[in-house]
């Protein structure tokens, strides 16, 4: 007995040193990789500015030469620029979207805030010997002497520069050289307007006036601005008058490839012709011209919203940047009738789903007093894109919905329970259909939803026997009926997923990992009764009970967002069982989700101890590369499924 207890406490205590140390190891790790991610950004700004440092007193030698300032951003993001004590020169951290990845690094100006000193690229994933490039010291050495166009920013040129504000393209990677400028020239804006001497708005203004031929100086356009044009703001919305000829103008902000596109755009009085559009700061790769090639935007010059304004299918101004034109039409014509309804129709393009989202609730509203009542009515949650209106008084939660009809857009809004299951209320705000019309048309006909419950979804019959069917009352109207079962059941799970239980999406896929079907009624038994719960530090692994085989999540960051999946391997920590992805935001790389048979290659595999990805695997370790050009969600999905696994194996796995 005695032997058994010496044995038992053995265990015990060198697991306990073990812990110790793997808990200690993952700390000096953590604290080493942010130290040196500090060491390269502070050791290129002293590098800059040719100041002498060791690697042992670079942070003390950085605190004595310059003078930290900080301000925020429009997106509440603290910025800080470092400015030299003696000369100075300042300089700041960028980052952005390149072509294919981050492009994150640190420059360097002059104290006239304009002239670049010297440029450094602290992380890219750019192609290796084509835009990869734009790491490489040669090339940046390119940058040094050139001056911030206040319009234009940089521009990447093929030919011989021939201004202050053009520089060398990359050769065969004109994409990457675009989105690097466009994302220097969109920091250079930002950090600018928020410690540079000049009036944010200089550019809009001067593109403005432009617009409708009023002739200025860069020492008296502020001036002859306020002259010739009257200003206008409601809510967080500013229009700009001429106060002769009556033409308008507003800034608008686009969704770009990248990043966000910023322009401003000039119409007639009616609110009708495009006069004139300028952008004022993009970081595009290909759809960059939009910007450095005023033709493009000419072409708009003239075109009229009736209502939209569309793009003729026989113009290519925007070359192959389909993204890129695509959203920013959208963008323009959302901006456009969001003016032209509050300065126009004075009316808040928002307040019909406000005051649908009160009337759900049991509140009556005007259109003098729905902005206070909404206030006082409701908390705004957040998750991703997705936004949750709660009740402060009964917690019950609504969620604004859109789907396709028979005859166009069903817009609604749907309220709960705080059980994120049992209807409150349902109220249709906006429709075109024909039969379907009643959705909206008849104030009675979502009556018959209250107090019924998603289970996890809800049925159309015509004689409900459960709590989650419920009459059908849509008559021939199948298109619409459809629509709107499918959108209903859709965004509660969506938001049910978000928001009530954000561990069901990876706990289902778990299961489905070790397969085992599950609901959203029963995972949370399923999970317990098949997993062993174990934690090391901050990893945690789930054993199967019944075959031993061990699971755990990893996340990662792809081209576009986060990368989030399950890994299911045999007790040996090396044979693939199963991966599989929960949430992603890729383009071409999606497939990892939505292509279902995409990781059968990978089951049996072994992570020997790592796996690579080829075209033709030959041995146990490797697999046959499926990610097309999705070179970014490879290169993240390869390096987060080898770190994981080592992590968990050297955590958690005995040696025979």
């Amino acid at each position: 007995m005695k032997k058994y207890i010496s044995m038992l406490s053995f265990v015990l205590i060198m697991g306990i040193v073990s812990s110790v140390i793997l808990m200690g190891a993952d700390m000096i790790t953590r604290d080493r990789i942010a130290k040196n991610a500090e060491y390269a950004w502070k050791t290129a700004i002293l590098t800059h500015h040719n100041v002498d440092y060791t690697d042992a007193n670079f942070d003390e030698v950085f605190l004595e030469t310059f003078e930290e300032r900080t301000a925020e951003d429009t997106n509440g993001k603290t910025r800080y620029l470092y400015v030299h004590n003696q000369t100075g020169a300042v300089s700041y951290q960028f980052s952005g979207g390149g072509l294919w990845d981050t492009i994150a690094g640190v420059i360097t100006l002059e104290s006239d805030f304009q002239t670049i000193v010297q440029i450094t690229v602290t992380k890219q994933g750019e192609t290796p010997g084509l835009g990869g490039i734009v790491a490489e010291k040669p090339y940046l050495d390119n940058y040094a002497g050139k001056k911030f166009d206040e319009s234009l920013g940089l521009v990447a040129v093929k030919s011989e520069p021939t201004t202050d504000y053009e520089v060398d393209a990359i050769t065969g990677a004109t994409g990457t050289s675009n989105a690097f400028v466009g994302l220097l020239s969109v920091e250079y804006r930002t950090m600018l307007g928020l410690f540079g001497d000049v009036n944010p708005l200089s550019v809009a203004m001067k593109a403005i006036m432009t617009h409708n031929d009023v002739e200025f100086t860069g020492e008296n356009f502020e001036n002859v601005f306020a002259q010739n044009f009257e200003t206008n703001t409601i809510d967080e919305l500013t229009l700009y008058t001429h106060k002769v000829n009556g033409n308008v103008s507003f800034t608008f902000t686009a969704g770009g490839f990248n990043g966000p596109i910023d322009a401003v755009v000039t119409l007639d009085p009616l609110f009708e012709t495009i006069l004139g559009i300028k952008v004022l700061s993009q970081s595009e790769g290909w759809g960059a011209v939009i910007q450095t090639n005023p033709a493009v935007l000419e072409y708009f010059v003239g075109k009229k919203f009736a209502p939209d304004f569309e793009l003729s299918d026989d113009f290519d101004g925007f070359g192959g940047a389909t993204t890129t034109r695509k959203n920013f039409v959208l963008g323009l014509n959302e901006a456009r009738d969001l003016y032209y309804s509050i300065f126009i129709d004075g009316v808040d393009p928002n307040m019909v789903w406000k005051q649908a989202l009160l009337t759900n609730n049991g509140i009556t509203s005007t259109e003098a007093d729905y902005k206070t009542l909404f206030n006082q009515t409701f908390t705004v949650e957040t998750q991703g894109d997705l936004t949750l209106y709660r009740n402060n008084a009964d917690q019950n939660i609504s969620m604004l919905f859109e789907t396709d009809g028979f005859g166009g857009v069903i817009k609604g809004v749907l309220t709960l329970e705080n059980d994120f299951s049992t209807i409150v209320y349902i109220t249709i705000y906006q429709q075109s259909e024909t039969w379907g019309a009643r959705i909206q048309n008849n104030a009675e006909f979502f009556d018959a939803y209250v107090g019924k419950k998603f289970a996890p979804t809800i049925s159309f019959v015509e004689t409900p026997a459960t709590d989650s069917e419920i009459v059908d009352g849509y008559g021939g109207a199948t298109t619409t009926k459809g629509a709107m079962l499918e959108i209903l059941n859709s965004v509660r799970d969506t938001y049910y997923t978000a928001f009530f239980d954000p561990n069901m999406v990876w706990k289902k896929a778990m299961l489905a990992n070790n397969g085992v079907e599950s609901t959203d009624l029963n995972y949370e038994t399923l999970f317990d009764t098949t997993f062993n719960v174990e934690t090391s530090g901050d990893l945690t692994l789930y054993t199967n009970k019944t075959n031993q085989n061990v699971s755990f999540t990893y996340e990662t960051t792809g081209f576009v967002g986060d990368i989030k999946g399950v890994i299911t391997l045999a007790s040996d920590f090396e044979t693939i069982v199963r991966i599989s992805v929960y949430e992603q935001h890729e383009k071409w790389g999606a497939r990892i989700q939505t292509t279902l048979t995409f990781f059968d290659a990978y089951v049996g595999k072994k992570f020997s101890p790592t796996i690579s990805f080829v075209e033709t695997p030959t041995t146990d370790s490797e697999i046959v590369d499926g990610y097309g050009g999705a070179t970014t969600t490879k290169a993240s999905m390869l390096n987060i499924l080898n770190e994981t696994v080592a992590a968990y194996k050297l955590a958690f796995a005995v040696e025979a």
